[in-house]
């Protein structure tokens, strides 16, 4: 992506890596120079108080003298300005470098056969520090005026046995007393009398020549090295910036996951008792995902008012992939629930579905149980989960039936579907993998074995504090090894509703079209006791005359059998008809609208009685109960 100039993010980066590497560098440079003004100005005030004692004589002028006086004062300057706004200005690093060439000029002139290290401590320092082009200019400058103050040493400069041997002159004792003996140089005059018309070259040759090398080699090795160590600041910069933007990157992908982690939580049943109004069962349910966002799940909803459904899942993989498809999988299951089918065909909708487009070769382990909270039969199916654990009198036992494949696995299957009779008291214990295979680190699983003693030594203890002290189990087991896969569990305890005792009247009749005229007599007595209208009895005589005909016609076509009428009234003023016989299953409201012959009779197994039914009726409901077909109808009092 480029900005308006055309350049792109990366480039724009590297320029101000480089920027922020130069500032930087700038900044300790100055700091650095500060600090060798401050010595060079401690060697000058020396080099005073030597010649003011008289260790040794320098002949220079007095305003050469004054100029050491103020340069001395100017040395120790950026010692006060450090610590102004001067200092941050692009000016500030000129000043610094102008006294301290004039600083090191005089050192020169006043020490010349030691001024090459002076010199070579502005290169150094300028080089590492400063931009190539300041350095570089440096250097010239510096070259420059090491060669002058080799020729104003020789005028002012102390005592050098090397500059003035052989034919550059000779010694004078121009004073001596009871405490020492020095010497000066002879006048300037004087010497270049004893040299003769060579001396500019003899000078250079041996004196500037050879220091102007070293100095140039110095500024070369410093360049090179400088070069190496501005790409190794370069480098240490860029993973600085990769460094923090990684952290950056890591921040928001924590709290993007701790995000999904709430998402996730939120899309499980959590609000326990889910349902305070009902005391014919109790849930509780726990999920512990190994990473922030898991592949478990587990639902617990009302199919309707009689129907309790529970589901247990386990997605394969980890982290955002799986819960993606949790949620996928998860509001699949309920749907199809909720829109009444039971969980075998929940089970092969959903499988369908979840085969389509699976690119990522996901699939989930689920079980799924719909109870029904007045018989206390729940109809399941299992595709490819753990057996559940059933309670009982007698303790926990595993559900061992042929479980059937795992969702998204395959595509056209049909899921075959079970039943488990409750009781109350009987409790259900559901979970996932996790609890299993929770490893120690002996690299031991915890195990179904230890999982059912477990319950069954703690079979009576409360629901919560169940699944809490499995967890800690499992945490006491596993040790020191790092949870790997995701705990999910669900305990249900069922209670048995309590229904309203009401006074029925209940007769058998033979599943034979002869008793139509019994049964019409038995519903027509009974609602003639309660006082019903004619027209009223007409209708549920006529009901249930419809009701008892597709029974025998349908479920008894072939066989003999008892049909049952149960016939009550409860506190609501309303009427229940309860049908039930142990012919093959046979749901009647399943029958549609009867196509006609020409005749204008009925054709196939659509009937006309049944639209009649459904339309006087205020409930009915159909259920296969112990090999039992049950159909409950209920109608209000006019």
């Amino acid at each position: 992506m480029m900005d308006a100039t055309g350049q792109s993010k990366k480039e724009l980066k590297k320029i101000r890596i480089e920027e922020e590497i130069r500032q930087q560098n700038e900044r300790d440079a100055n700091k650095y120079v500060t600090n060798a003004l401050i010595g060079m100005a401690i060697i000058l005030i020396g080099v005073q108080a030597a010649v003011l004692t008289g260790v040794f004589s320098i002949r220079m002028p007095d305003a050469f003298r004054a100029y050491m006086a103020g340069l001395i004062l100017i040395s120790l300057s950026p010692t006060l300005l450090n610590r102004t706004a001067f200092a941050e200005k692009y000016a500030y690093k000129y000043y610094l470098l102008v006294i301290f060439i004039s600083v090191i000029g005089i050192v020169n002139v006043l020490l010349p056969k030691h001024g090459i290290l002076a010199w070579a401590t502005c290169i150094v320092i300028t080089c590492h520090y400063y931009t190539p082009k300041t350095s570089r200019a440096v250097f010239i400058i510096c070259l420059i005026a090491m060669i002058s103050c080799i020729y104003l040493g020789i005028l002012f400069g102390e005592w050098d046995a090397n500059l003035l041997n052989g034919s550059w002159g000779q010694l004078h004792t121009i004073h001596e007393n009871q405490y020492m003996t020095y010497t000066a140089r002879i006048q300037w005059m004087e010497m270049l009398q004893s040299v003769g018309e060579n001396r500019w070259l003899t000078v250079f040759l041996y004196y500037c020549l050879p220091r102007s090398a070293i100095l140039t080699l110095t500024y070369t090795i410093c360049r090179a090295l400088n070069f190496r160590t501005i790409a190794l600041m370069e480098n240490q910069q860029q993973l600085m910036a990769t460094q923090h933007e990684m952290m950056v990157n890591k921040d928001r992908i924590e709290s993007e996951l701790n995000l999904a982690t709430n998402i996730q939580a939120s899309m499980l049943p959590q609000d326990f008792p889910l349902y305070p109004n009902e005391n014919s069962f109790d849930v509780y349910a726990t999920m512990n995902p190994a990473k922030e966002v898991g592949g478990d799940f587990y639902d617990i909803f009302m199919v309707d008012d009689n129907h309790l459904a529970v589901v247990m899942a386990d997605v394969s993989g980890k982290g955002v992939p799986a819960a993606l498809f949790m949620a996928v999988a998860k509001n699949a299951i309920k749907i199809h629930a909720l829109a009444g089918l039971s969980p075998a065909d929940t089970f092969t909708k959903v499988n369908q579905m979840l085969c389509e487009g699976n690119d990522a070769g996901l699939f989930v382990t689920a079980w799924m149980g719909i109870l029904d909270l007045d018989t206390g039969l729940m109809q399941y199916a299992n595709a490819g989960h753990n057996p559940p654990l059933f309670k009982t009198a007698g303790g926990y036992e595993y559900i061992q039936v042929r479980a059937n494949f795992v969702l998204a696995g395959m595509s056209g299957l049909a899921y075959r579907q079970h039943e488990l009779q409750f009781s109350p008291g009987d409790r259900l214990y559901l979970y996932t993998d996790g609890v299993t295979e929770a490893t120690n680190i002996n690299d031991e699983l915890y195990g179904e074995d230890r999982l059912i003693t477990w319950l069954n030594d703690h079979q009576n203890q409360a629901l919560e504090s169940s699944l809490l002290d499995i967890k800690a189990e499992l945490d006491a087991f596993a040790g020191e090894r790092e949870q790997f896969d995701d705990i999910t569990m669900l305990l249900l305890d069922y209670a048995g509703r309590l229904l309203p005792d009401l006074d029925s009247e209940e007769e058998t009749f033979e599943a034979d079209f002869a008793s139509i005229e019994a049964l019409r007599d038995f519903v027509e007595d009974y609602m003639e006791t309660e006082d019903c209208s004619d027209h009223l009895i007409f209708q549920m005589s006529l009901c249930m005359e419809e009701i008892f005909v597709n029974i025998v016609k349908i479920a008894y076509k072939d066989t003999d059998g008892d049909i049952t009428l149960r016939l009550s009234l409860d506190d609501e003023e309303r009427l229940h008809f309860v049908f039930s016989d142990n012919s093959m299953p046979f749901n009647p409201l399943q029958l549609g609208q009867p196509e006609l012959d020409d005749d204008g009779f009925e054709k196939g197994k659509g009937s006309f009685g049944i639209l009649i039914v459904r339309n006087f009726m205020d409930e009915i409901k159909y259920e296969r109960l112990n090999n039992e077909n049950r159909l409950t109808l209920i109608k209000a009092l006019d």
